[in-house]
């Protein structure tokens, strides 16, 4: 039982599950919009979550952003390193505008960690930035990306799903928030330190709302889509009402952010 603990924690802490749920959301938009599947790009886009989240999570308190003491964080760091040679190998196989798009996605997520400003001072320090971020690199990799791998048009029914991405990943970043009030600093100025766990519940909620009566906006509709957005919205919501400001390690880590993953199975099942 405790190997198979430190395998589970490790699978968080390394965050292939986050990479999961970046992949699970590409999938729906590729299904979404009946794009042929790519592995180069599903590749591209799970490596390149683990590189990067794991350079965001153990890089801002590594010297240089790369030395580590801890023996667990060096393993997780080496697996890092080895997802980082898979991207480049994934990356070979996208095109050219394809790789433009990621780069710029990546240039943003990385400035969220080392200093750009002549202060000394990162993207995420910036006051009340910190989940704008998180939100625009989410939907753009895993709406614009495959999109544009795909050369679809952007038409009205992209920019719908666009901004429905942008409120869906909003929505599950928030209990993360109500989670990190006791580790982020009052500088950063974050949702729940503005206005609070109760108001940020029902923002949360407000954003489910908004992200089901948009999917009525789209030139074409079906039943199984409304459904499917309906279901997410209900579990989504729920959760965000039921998150706590002291929470087991495991609600936002894993269940929080498996919701990716189970709105993938409704689109494949429904």
């Amino acid at each position: 039982m405790r190997f198979l603990r430190l395998l589970f924690d490790f699978y968080l802490d390394s965050s292939i599950h986050v990479a999961l749920a970046v992949s699970a959301l590409t999938m729906v938009t590729v299904l979404s919009f009946d794009l042929p599947y790519d592995v180069s790009v599903a590749c591209f886009i799970f490596f390149s979550t683990i590189v990067t989240y794991n350079f965001i999570k153990y890089g801002s308190a590594a010297k240089y952003f790369f030395i580590v003491r801890s023996r667990y964080v060096r393993f997780i760091q080496f697996f890092s390193f080895a997802c980082f040679g898979l991207l480049l190998l994934s990356m070979t196989r996208l095109r050219f505008e394809t790789i433009l798009v990621a780069g710029t996605f990546l240039v943003i997520s990385f400035m969220y960690v080392i200093p750009f400003m002549f202060q000394g001072r990162n993207l995420r320090s910036l006051f009340g930035i910190k989940a704008y971020i998180v939100v625009f690199c989410w939907a753009g990799v895993t709406v614009v990306l495959p999109l544009v791998n795909d050369r679809v048009d952007l038409d009205n029914d992209v920019w719908v799903v666009f901004v429905q991405r942008l409120l869906y990943v909003m929505a599950i970043l928030l209990p993360f928030e109500i989670r990190d009030l006791n580790f982020d600093s009052l500088h950063l100025g974050t949702i729940p330190q503005r206005i609070g766990i109760r108001r940020t519940k029902i923002l949360g909620v407000g954003l489910m709302i908004s992200f089901f009566f948009l999917t009525f906006l789209k030139e074409t509709t079906p039943c199984a889509e409304i459904v499917q957005n309906l279901v997410l919205a209900i579990i989504t919501g729920g959760f965000i009402l039921m998150t706590k400001k002291e929470q087991s390690p495991y609600y936002c880590g894993f269940f929080v952010e498996g919701i990716s993953l189970l709105w993938l199975l409704l689109v494949v099942a429904i």
